[in-house]
């Protein structure tokens, strides 16, 4: 139990800690202590102090956001005999010598983003979807086009030979599963690298293991 003087002093010590401001509401006076005004303007300096800190972290977020959402790719020869044709969505076919002389367009199904390959004497093409707009679901890929559109195992790879595909191959047949996945904000990363060698189209897969796929037949060479 304290006593009554103690307890005064005590009380006038409480008293002397409030900042002097009152809050007049009909007839009660409400003291506001000082500890709390400078807890107050301390979150206030802290925020103030943070702000940029938070901008800059949000802005930075943002252009990263913006760079994988760059939706689709159309990379591969844009001079020579046959060359890469790009259109919503990445490459949308090529673009050969025909038989008049001229040039003919061969066109994908659906656009596919990514790589286009072109063997030395230009007859064969292979089309392979690096940069693959979608998602991972419980495992599975699931590719998303500009519309918005959902699909699951998506074809990932087509190979063309004098014009007229040979083979198209979905992800799932190409890798099996379960597999080695990688995804990003708006795509999914199967592969490694790709390169068309003279016993065909050569996959370096995220686990380190290689896939030849033979350019005349399509059919999967090795593992």
């Amino acid at each position: 139990m304290v006593p009554n003087c103690q307890r005064c002093r005590w009380f006038a010590q409480r008293c002397t800690q409030t900042s002097g401001e009152t809050n007049r509401v009909g007839r009660e006076t409400e003291f506001r202590p000082r500890a709390l005004n400078e807890r107050l303007f301390n979150a206030v300096e802290l925020t103030n102090m943070t702000r940029p800190l938070l901008v800059f972290v949000l802005l930075t977020f943002s252009a990263i956001a913006r760079a994988d959402l760059v939706a689709a790719k159309c990379d591969g020869p844009k001079e020579g005999a046959v060359t890469a044709v790009s259109g919503s969505g990445g490459c949308i076919g090529f673009a050969r010598p025909g038989l008049d002389g001229g040039s003919t367009q061969v066109q994908f199904p659906s656009p596919m983003s990514g790589q286009l390959f072109v063997t030395a004497d230009g007859r064969s093409v292979v089309m392979v979807a690096s940069y693959l707009s979608g998602f991972l679901e419980k495992g599975r890929v699931i590719s998303r086009d500009m519309d918005g559109r959902d699909a699951p195992n998506p074809i990932v790879m087509r190979i063309f030979r004098d014009g007229q595909e040979v083979a198209a191959h979905r992800i799932e047949a190409l890798l099996g599963r379960p597999a080695r996945l990688e995804s990003s904000i708006s795509h999914v990363r199967w592969m490694k690298a790709c390169a068309v060698e003279a016993e065909g189209v050569r996959l370096t897969l995220l686990d380190g293991t290689s896939l030849v796929i033979d350019l005349l037949s399509g059919t999967r060479l090795s593992r």
